[in-house]
């Protein structure tokens, strides 16, 4: 069968978003959520994730909730490893995180 997975894991970020975002009803939220957790992308900075942006406003020290600019900006010293950096800022903002999958 033509397409799947594997043809997704193969596509650069920019090209995932591209294809993804043309499906009626996905969003960069849900594209972000799925290069994180089911193709598990290293360099992933979830902007539009309330979660996120609560912990870098906690992490940093900002009176209002950093705009997706600011957060690209506050994260670039974290590249190539946004992922990781997302998932401490959404422990430090007292997100749950789903359980980690034994499935690579």
């Amino acid at each position: 069968a033509e397409g799947g997975l594997d043809e997704l894991q193969d596509m650069s970020d920019d090209e995932l978003r591209a294809k993804l975002l043309a499906i009626k009803g996905v969003g960069p939220w849900t594209v972000n959520m799925f290069a994180l957790f089911t193709l598990h992308r290293s360099d992933i900075m979830p902007t539009g994730d309330l979660g996120v942006r609560k912990g870098m406003q906690a992490h940093f020290g900002l009176k209002a909730l950093p705009t997706p600019a600011k957060m690209a900006q506050l994260s670039e010293p974290w590249k190539p490893f946004c992922s990781l950096a997302s998932w401490y800022m959404w422990r430090k903002a007292g997100t749950v995180l789903p359980a980690a999958s034994s499935k690579s």
